[in-house]
């Protein structure tokens, strides 16, 4: 049985995992248009840096750098925002 504090909990949990989101996307669409399609490639088809660079036509190494970049300007952008 639900009580009144574990509906408030939820609601918290729902609100902060809208936030998470939220603040998630703000970092995604403030990438460079340049690596944000690599940012965007691997983390919502989960393709790999291999199959990136095919699509692409760039090479492999350059991809990977690309993603890292990415990846590490969402991540601190997110924890900038959770501060």
């Amino acid at each position: 049985m639900n009580t009144p504090d574990d509906s408030e909990a939820s609601r918290l949990d729902a609100l902060e995992a809208e936030r998470t989101w939220a603040r998630l996307w703000a970092a995604v669409e403030a990438l460079d248009p340049e690596i944000r399609t690599f940012f965007l490639l691997h983390g919502l088809t989960g393709a790999s840096h291999s199959e990136i660079a095919r699509l692409i036509d760039l090479p492999e190494r350059l991809c990977q750098e690309r993603l890292e970049r990415a990846r590490a300007r969402v991540i601190a952008a997110v924890e900038r925002a959770r501060s």
